[in-house]
Formats: structure tokens, sequence, C-alpha cells
């Protein structure tokens, strides 16, 4: 069985497909996924690929008034609920950032919506 080496982090699923996952310097690198301005590598929540108290492998680009500073329906963590309903899903920022750096597309599910 041959191996997978990669500088970027991966994970193998249970039907054998490796998945690979940009680095938090790639991620910042791109700018603020609402408004352009630098960023920090925001770990989507949740998303459940780690568990309870554990850092997403799924990332998107967030300044940090989007990121943590920002109020209610601004910051992600104030409430991802309402950043969701002002913004869009964590899920399309994570497909988009992965598009703009050129990884492969997520493997989908039944309803087309990316398997994370």
């Amino acid at each position: 069985m041959s191996r997978v080496h990669s500088a970027v982090p991966s994970n193998t699923r249970p039907d054998g497909d490796v998945i690979l996952y940009p680095t938090e310097q790639e991620v910042r690198k791109l700018g603020c996924c609402i408004c352009g301005m630098p960023a920090s590598a925001h770990h989507i929540i949740g998303c459940g690929d780690r568990g309870v108290g554990m850092k997403s492998k799924h990332m998107a680009p967030l300044c940090p008034r989007h990121h943590n500073q920002g109020n209610y329906r601004e910051s992600v963590h104030a409430g991802h609920e309402g950043w969701e309903d002002e913004h869009g899903r964590q899920v399309d920022f994570v497909v988009r950032t992965r598009e703009a750096l050129g990884y492969p597309r997520l493997p989908l599910d039944v309803d087309g919506e990316p398997i994370l």
C-alpha cells in the first residue's frame, strides 16, 4: 500500500479518499472573505470533524471584526447563527477558500452538500 506524503495536513476517509487541507498560513494570505482586510484563519464552528474542543481543519480567512471582535451579526464568534444569517454559511466560505487556493473540491453528499 502506498503512502501519501504531503507538506499539508491530510485525512484519509473510510472510503479511501485522501483529503488535503490548506494550512493556516495559506488561508491568512487570502484576506478576509467578507471585506478583504488582513485576516486570521477561522476554524469553522459546528462541523464536527474533530470533536468537542478540537479545532476544525476546515478554515476560512476572517479579519478581527468578522472573526471575534464584532457584534452578533458581524463576528462569527459572537454568534455563528446570526453571522451566517448576515453573510452566508461557513461551509460555503470553506469551499470558496479551497477553490481560491487551488485545493481539490470536497466530496459531496446525496444532496450536493460538501462532506466535512
